[in-house]
């Protein structure tokens, strides 16, 4: 909610005997307007509708225009439209919402022209918030807005948090085999290779005319496999022998100890 106008600020005086605060009057350029009351009850007001930015003053003077109708009510916000009825009321459009809150204080008070009395000068205030299309227009386009950012950020995070999505399988082609045939001997590019031919056999892509290509696919690929085979072999084979002499330098460590102890 906005700050209201400190000439409004000043309307709350001296604290009573209960300690709540008093209200007094407030000057006005044209009028006086005095508080409600305190026995009073509390002016009633509709059911505030979406958006609402425009407020309905009833009960005044019949002598006030819209000179004094704005030194009033634009204490309480910046005013965009008045517009005045020949019945001793109106309507005012804010800028903003908070406004029509800091207008809505001012029902029940009592508005008095050039502090006069006499019945044409004075008029007791009802304000109370009044229905506009335009108002219900601007807040149905603000929430349609507000949708669309949070549809915007949801679909945001979710790009984030998806996982990067595979490069495509290229169609089999004479270019396309050859460049995977040599990729197959890559240590870099071999299951990147492998995975491409797999996808061209699942496609059905093999036929009487390129059955040449793919063979000679397949062919490095089991040599490739083979290779790794036997280096895997070989490896395990060397790590099995590493094990074996660790034992032995282990069970001579352990030896070397045992003699030691029996010397002391």
């Amino acid at each position: 909610m906005g700050m209201m106008d400190p000439s409004m600020m000043a309307a709350w005086g001296m604290l009573g005997p209960d300690g709540q605060p008093v209200k007094a009057p407030i000057t006005y350029s044209k009028c006086v307007l005095y508080p409600p009351n305190p026995s009073a009850p509390m002016p009633t007001t509709r059911e505030r509708p979406p958006g609402c930015r425009t407020i309905f003053v009833g009960g005044l003077p019949e002598n006030s225009d819209e000179e004094i109708i704005r030194d009033v009510f634009d204490k309480c916000g910046e005013i965009q439209t008045i517009r005045i009825s020949k019945k001793n009321f109106c309507h005012i459009r804010y800028g903003a919402e908070f406004c029509v809150d800091n207008a809505i204080y001012l029902s029940g008070w009592r508005m008095r022209i050039n502090n006069e009395a006499d019945a044409p000068n004075t008029g007791r205030l009802h304000v109370d918030f009044a229905q506009a299309r335009d108002d219900h227009y601007e807040w149905e386009c603000n929430v349609r807005a507000q949708q669309r950012e949070e549809r915007h950020r949801v679909r945001v995070m979710e790009d984030m948090m998806r996982p990067p999505s595979p490069p495509p399988i290229p169609h089999f082609s004479d270019h396309e085999a050859h460049t995977v045939a040599e990729d197959i001997k890559k240590e870099s590019a071999f299951s990147k290779s492998v995975e491409i031919l797999l996808t061209w056999l699942e496609r059905g892509e093999c036929s009487k005319r390129n059955a040449p290509s793919f063979f000679t696919m397949i062919q490095a690929v089991n040599s490739h496999v083979r290779r790794l085979m036997g280096e895997q072999a070989t490896h395990e084979a060397e790590l099995q022998r590493m094990k074996e002499d660790y034992k032995s330098e282990v069970q001579t460590i352990l030896t070397q100890c045992k003699a030691q102890v029996f010397q002391l």
